[in-house]
């Protein structure tokens, strides 16, 4: 939360921003460095160039479920070998340790009284006016 004060002609206007943090609920993201071996030999990796998708040596094998809240049919399939159908999970890294804000709500008040934007504004203006014809 950010707070600005200005004084002006004996009066105090308060200017109060809120920050909403939007850091990532997800926690992780696919692995560009991950590669696996499955029993049977059949190497796997991530690839951001090659065609097939990032996981070009996995297939997706749909597993259609009908869904019991929304009755319809999802697909909570998961990924293959593409040569032998044995199931593979790429790998994850965990993301960025930072956090994210973006502004949230703004309040004004003028001596502790609440006002709007276009009277802090107002207030703001007067206060640059004066200021200049000093």
């Amino acid at each position: 939360m950010g707070m600005m004060t200005y004084s002006f002609n004996g009066h105090e206007l308060e200017i109060v921003a809120e920050s909403v943090e939007i850091t990532s609920i997800n926690s992780s993201e696919p692995d560009p460095d991950w590669t696996e071996t499955d029993a049977a030999g059949h190497r796997h990796y991530h690839s951001k160039t090659e065609t097939g998708g990032p996981y070009p040596t996995l297939m997706w094998k749909p597993d259609m479920v009908h869904c019991q809240d929304c009755h319809e049919e999802e697909d909570h399939g998961y990924l293959v070998c593409g040569e032998c159908g044995e199931r593979v999970q790429p790998g994850f890294r965990p993301l960025s340790p930072a956090r994210t804000f973006i502004p949230g709500l703004t309040s004004y008040t003028i001596d502790g009284e609440p006002v709007s934007k276009q009277a802090a504004e107002d207030f703001m203006a007067a206060m640059r006016q004066e200021r200049e014809n000093r």
